[in-house]
């Protein structure tokens, strides 16, 4: 569980282009959090506290690789190494339960999702502020130089990955891996040609409807190519970055 963290966050880190430190610094975070998940579930305490720690830890050790060995895109960084503690599927639950009329279970599901979004920002931003008090600079660099066939090289890396998160048989693995290439395959070429939001907008559509076909035909439950075929879509990397750059004061 804890190398699926690890090689999530790394393939994510990857699938954005950025430079090997980076993507390394992001892979190592993610076994530590996976680590740290599976230890504070074990307690009523930690487990209510798990993704603000998780973010105190990515944010100290980003921060000490961007002081001490190489400048890294933090906030990049910080983003990738959390990305399986987001909750960006929650929150495409919670607008579909809103639009179907669901009020009351939409509106509990969104508020919870806010709530992971503000404990990861709170937990990174204290790393941050703490390590400014200790005299710890970080040096940060946006640049993002890796090649076309890195993109396509994590994305393989992080459909293995979610299989890995998600508790897959093994023979639902060609599944997953399909249903992760062929949703951002489709929200890439489409967002291309039509727009960003066109571009999701089919791709969900499109591994909904394979969804409901491979349980018809296969009597197999939809989810297997729907979840991991959409959750490379979803926005919470987004709502994390947005809150990120809100307290950050930044535009």
């Amino acid at each position: 569980t804890a190398i699926s963290f690890g090689l999530t966050s790394a393939a994510v880190a990857g699938l954005w282009r950025l430079p090997w430190l980076d993507i390394g610094t992001a892979g190592v975070i993610g076994v530590l959090i996976g680590g740290l998940t599976l230890f504070s579930d074990r307690s009523v305490a930690t487990r209510e506290a798990s993704e603000a720690l998780s973010a105190l830890l990515a944010g100290f050790v980003a921060v000490l690789v961007a002081a001490f060995i190489g400048p890294l895109n933090l906030n990049s960084v910080i983003i990738a190494s959390l990305v399986v503690l987001l909750p960006g599927l929650m929150l495409t639950n919670a607008v579909n339960e809103l639009s179907s009329q669901h009020w009351v279970s939409g509106t509990a599901r969104f508020a919870g999702a806010l709530t992971i979004v503000l404990k990861l920002t709170v937990g990174a931003v204290i790393a941050v502020t703490v390590a400014g008090l200790f005299g710890i600079e970080p040096v940060v660099r946006a640049w993002r130089p890796q090649p076309d066939w890195m993109e396509w090289t994590s994305l393989l890396v992080a459909a293995i990955a979610f299989a890995m998160v998600f508790k897959a048989s093994l023979r639902d693995w060609p599944w997953v891996v399909l249903a992760v290439f062929a949703g951002y395959t489709i929200s890439a070429y489409a967002g291309r040609a039509w727009g960003a939001m066109a571009g999701i907008f089919l791709a969900a559509m499109v591994l909904t409807a394979a969804g409901n076909l491979f349980g018809r035909l296969l009597k197999r439950p939809g989810a297997i190519l729907r979840l991991p075929g959409i959750i490379i879509l979803v926005p919470g990397s987004t709502s994390l970055r947005g809150v990120m750059d809100l307290v950050q004061r930044q535009d």
